[in-house]
This record gives C-alpha cells, structure tokens and sequence, in this order.
C-alpha cells in the first residue's frame, strides 16, 4: 500500500497536474472575453493574458496559448512559471493560473490585488483564495465570478458578465 501511494506521489510531482485537453481549450476560448468584460480591459488597445504554470506543465500552457491565439490574433500572451511570475507578468492585465500548491495560488493572488490584475484558474477550488474567475462546467458553461475579493482588487464586471455567471459565494456550489 505504501509503494502505490509513493508511486503515485512521485507521479504527481514529476509529471504535474492532469488536465482535460477540451477543458484547457474552453478556457482559452473564453479567458480573453472574460477579460474584455471587466473594467481592466478599458482604454486598452492591446490586452496582455499571462499564462501561470508550474514547470512540468509547460505543454499545457503551450496548448492553451496556442488555443488562445488560434481564436485571438490581437491578444498578447506571455508563459511564465510561477517562481518568475513577478518579473514575467508585470505588463499582463490577468493572470491565468494553472493549478498549484494552494500557497503559490494565494501569493499569485496577492501580486494579483496589488497590481490590479485580473485572475482566472483552472480549478474554481482557487475562488476560495481570492481568484476572481475561474469556469462552472456542467450541462452548460458558465464563469463562476468571485465578486467579494473584486473591490480590493480594484476591478469590476459587465453587468452582462455578472448576469450570464454563477456568482460564487464561498465554498463549493
């Protein structure tokens, strides 16, 4: 029992995260309307998306950048691990964040809020650490949208964006 669960362990540690390939593309997809839907798109001509991963999901962050320029010529995007996020992302007006030990989330977070960047996962668990977006995938897809922690962000959305969405209101819906 100990050898799986070490092997496991050591699985998830040298490969990272799983992820759904459609999933990784929906995201992409809907990650610059999202943005263009929020008061951090105003006045800006050139939108800048930054794509937050750890180092052994460098593929996944390929796809969804690759995805994302396929749908959106006119959309910047920089890949950066999260140990440079700061140096990397300091143009980027949001931060997409793959998943990650929940410390490295809320520090994403807290650059995030001081900066005035807007913030979408992969994983809607990140809405309880401050992430503004993230996607509610069932029968049809929504954003979910964290508004509590938009106002220290200094953010706000469309009221078509917060009519479409499901308003997350902590823990899980």
């Amino acid at each position: 029992m100990k050898l799986i669960l070490a092997t496991i362990l050591l699985s998830h540690s040298l490969w990272g995260y799983v992820y759904d390939t459609l999933l990784v593309d929906t995201h992409a997809t809907l990650a610059p309307k999202l943005l263009m839907m929020s008061s951090v798109s105003k006045d800006i001509e050139h939108l800048s998306i930054c794509i937050v991963c750890e180092n052994t999901d460098d593929g996944v962050a390929l796809r969804f950048k690759q995805t994302l320029h396929h749908k959106y010529k006119n959309i910047k995007t920089v890949s950066s691990h999260y140990v440079k996020m700061q140096s990397e992302c300091s143009r980027s007006h949001m931060l997409f964040l793959f998943d990650a030990p929940d410390e490295i989330i809320a520090k994403s977070v807290k650059y995030a809020k001081l900066n005035h960047k807007l913030t979408m996962s992969y994983s809607s668990r990140y809405l309880d650490l401050g992430v503004l977006l993230s996607l509610h995938i069932g029968r049809s897809v929504k954003p979910y949208l964290n508004l509590s922690p938009s106002k220290e962000y200094g953010i706000s959305f469309s009221n078509s964006l917060k009519r479409v969405s499901k308003l997350w209101k902590g823990g899980w819906i």
